[in-house]
Order: structure tokens, then C-alpha cells, then sequence
């Protein structure tokens, strides 16, 4: 101890540039080590979920393809998942098995909290975490969100399938109080990606946004290669570019099925296993509407009841439905199929959203539906064979 305090006395006689060099150099130091400690500290995720919302034994991270790469168990409804990533990772964090997930924005030497509770997902953490999804626990996109749930509910409460004109208009009320959320959304996502943010922050906000309007394919392109200049080789920008190039592929794909074109054959099974080729069902009907839909497609399921007044009134004349299922689980469809109870043909494609009858007719969303006449011409789709649309173009047609 001595020593050290006579060499520190000593070290007071040496120039002022001396002294600042030593300084910096133990400044370097510091940070260095505070540098290492976090690289090697990783993140840490604590949260609680209410059992009355979810009733799970584990918690997953999940990577975009819905492969599992981290995971804690959950007890008494309480977890802490700890980790280590080689980047910043985007992800999500929850439990697809119970149909719950939110996203989620990963980083060494941060530390998140995640609550459920009171039908709220709630993540708090992380310094590109809050900058990019943060705004998710803002007042106003929280009750912009709860407007939308409430309204549903209470306007579904009193819901008569067989009143068209009301299921018109609830629809587009939904709509509307849809749109708020989503012009929240993107209105953040356009303010980091403009403005004087890290190009990692900017980057992240590009992948989320959904508005394709001011921000195209093209647009999306350009906005990569600027900022592959400034971070270098880097697996988000290479991951967003193969998703560009599917979507590409898609609208590509759409416009080959637009109106005045070929419809594309689809050949897919019952579900008593029976091949069903939409060609053979397109020869034996005047009109055949190819509807795309899942089990877990609120408005998929919400346009069935129209589509069995229609398809009752139109049968004997020559009309068929033939509807494709792109839910990735077999057990889904079927139990979908019981409760719908839909007369017309039901197949499904087996690879989901991945099957190649849905990359052919360049499906983005469902549902998403096509009327096909004898001769294999698309004569109406999507918006035209919705409601009271549908029922002009089928009135103009028989």
C-alpha cells in the first residue's frame, strides 16, 4: 500500500500530458471491461401471467419461423428466462401452443419485464426495445387497441347473422376503429425511420411497419442497401431482403391471377383424405368461387353465413364453392369444420400459408377469394365477392 502511494506522489511532478494520457487510458480500460461484462452478462426476461388468462408451464423465445431457441418454466405464474445472443435479435416471447406471443427486441445487458394481465400484453425494457415497440404501452395506442376490442364485443352482442345490412355496417365500424390502431403503428414506425435515429433503430422500424404505401417493395430495397453501407454484412437485412423478394414473388404471383386471367388448378385433400381437383369442380359448374380461409380467421368465418345464404340460392344453378383451408393444423381445420357446418366442398393445404396453391395465387391474407366461370376465367375476387358486392356481381351473372 505504501508503494503504490508514493508512486502515485510521484506521479503528480510529471506533465499535465502525462497525466492525461494515463487517464485516458484507464478511461479505455473502464470501458473495455464495462463492455466485456455486458456482452457476457446477456438479458434477463422476468414476468408474471395472470393462470386465468393463460394457464402455462413454460415460456418460449421463438425465432420468425416459430422455432424455440430460448425458454423458462413458469411457476405459480411467475418466470425468469435468462440468455446470451450474438446480436441484437428480433424475436417474440410467449407460448404459441396457448395462442399468446408478443414481439420482442433482444440485446445483451438488458433486462425486461414481461406482464399479462387484464387482457394486456404488457413488455417493458431494453433501449431498442422501448425506442422501436415501446410505444405499445403508450395511453393512446392502448386505448386505441381497447376501443376496438370493446366495440367488437358489444356490437357482436346483439349480432344477427341473417341481418345483412347490420353485419355490413358492423363490419365497417371495425374497420374503422382497425384502421386507428394501425395508423398508430405505422405513424411511429415512419417518425424513427426518418428521423435522426441508429440505423439498427431504423432498421428495425422498416421490418415493422406495414405501411406499403409510402414504403413499397422498391422504397424498402433502396433503404436496405443504405444501411447495409453503415452496418455492414448483416443477417436482419439479409433475412428482410428474402422476405421482400417472397413478397415480390406474391404480387407477382397476384397479378397473374387478376381479373380476365386463367385461374391456376389446385389439386387438395378432404378430410376424409380424398383428393378434390378444382379443374374437374370448374367443368361441372357454371360459376365456382375458390375461397382461401382458416379456422382462425374472424373474418373468414364471419363472411360464412352470407356465403351459405348465397351459395343456397345459387346451387341448383350451376354455383360451387370450393374452400381451401391454409391452417397449418390438421385437428384445427377439422374441429373449424364442425362448428361451421359449411355444405359446399372443403379441402386443405396441407403446408399452410407455405403450400404452394397459396404462393400460385399469390395469397397475402385471408380470406381471399376468387369466382372462376366454366371456361377457367376469373371474373370477380377479393373486395367484389364481399356482402352485398357479391350479391350484385351474382345477381348480374344468373
Amino acid at each position: 500500500m505504501n508503494i503504490k502511494l508514493k508512486k502515485k506522489q510521484k506521479m503528480k511532478t510529471k506533465s499535465t500530458t502525462v497525466k492525461n494520457i494515463l487517464s485516458g487510458m484507464l478511461l479505455l480500460l473502464a470501458s473495455a471491461l464495462m463492455l466485456s461484462c455486458t456482452q457476457k452478462s446477456g438479458y434477463t426476461i422476468t414476468g408474471e401471467i395472470d393462470p386465468q388468462m393463460f394457464s402455462v408451464d413454460s415460456i418460449y423465445l421463438y425465432r420468425s419461423d416459430a422455432t424455440p431457441f430460448a425458454s423458462a418454466p413458469v411457476k405459480d405464474g411467475k418466470f425468469t428466462l435468462k440468455g446470451h445472443v450474438e446480436k441484437v435479435e428480433k424475436a417474440m416471447i410467449g407460448n404459441i401452443g396457448q395462442q399468446f406471443a408478443t414481439n420482442i427486441i433482444i440485446e445483451n445487458g438488458q433486462q425486461y419485464e414481461l406482464l399479462i394481465k387484464d387482457d394486456m400484453i404488457l413488455l417493458k425494457g431494453g433501449d431498442i426495445q422501448e425506442k422501436v415497440l415501446g410505444f405499445v404501452n403508450s395511453e393512446e395506442y392502448k386505448n386505441a387497441v381497447r376501443n376496438y376490442n370493446e366495440t367488437g364485443e358489444a356490437l357482436l352482442e346483439d349480432y344477427d347473422e341473417n341481418d345483412k345490412e347490420r353485419a355490413e355496417e358492423i363490419e365497417l365500424i371495425l374497420d374503422e376503429k382497425g384502421n386507428k390502431v394501425l395508423e398508430i403503428e405505422n405513424a411511429h414506425f415512419a417518425r424513427l425511420i426518418e428521423g435522426n435515429e441508429p440505423t439498427i433503430v431504423k432498421l428495425l422500424a422498416l421490418t415493422e411497419t406495414q405501411d406499403w404505401r409510402n414504403y413499397p417493395v422498391e422504397k424498402r430495397n433502396q433503404l436496405l442497401d443504405e444501411y447495409e453501407k453503415e452496418l455492414g454484412q448483416n443477417e436482419l437485412i439479409d433475412e428482410y431482403r428474402d422476405y421482400l423478394s417472397g413478397e415480390e414473388e406474391l404480387l407477382a404471383a397476384a397479378q397473374g391471377v387478376s381479373v380476365g386471367n386463367p385461374y391456376i388448378n389446385i389439386t387438395a385433400q378432404t378430410r376424409e383424405k380424398q383428393p378434390v381437383e378444382l379443374a374437374n369442380v370448374i367443368a361441372g359448374n357454371k360459376y365456382t368461387l375458390l375461397e382461401f380461409w382458416a379456422s382462425w380467421c374472424g373474418p373468414c368465418r364471419a363472411e360464412i353465413p352470407h356465403l351459405k345464404r348465397v351459395y343456397e340460392k345459387y346451387k341448383s344453378e350451376g354455383f360451387e364453392i370450393y374452400a381451401i383451408s391454409v391452417d397449418d393444423e390438421e385437428a384445427d381445420w377439422l374441429k373449424a369444420l364442425d362448428e361451421v357446418n359449411t355444405p359446399w366442398i372443403n379441402v386443405r393445404n396441407a403446408e399452410g400459408f407455405n403450400g404452394g396453391a397459396v404462393k400460385s395465387y399469390g395469397i397475402q391474407g385471408v380470406p381471399s377469394s376468387f369466382l372462376i366461370d366454366k371456361e377457367g376465367n376469373i371474373v370477380a375476387s377479393m373486395d367484389q365477392l364481399r356482402g352485398e358486392e357479391m350479391d350484385k356481381v351474382m345477381e348480374g351473372l344468373f
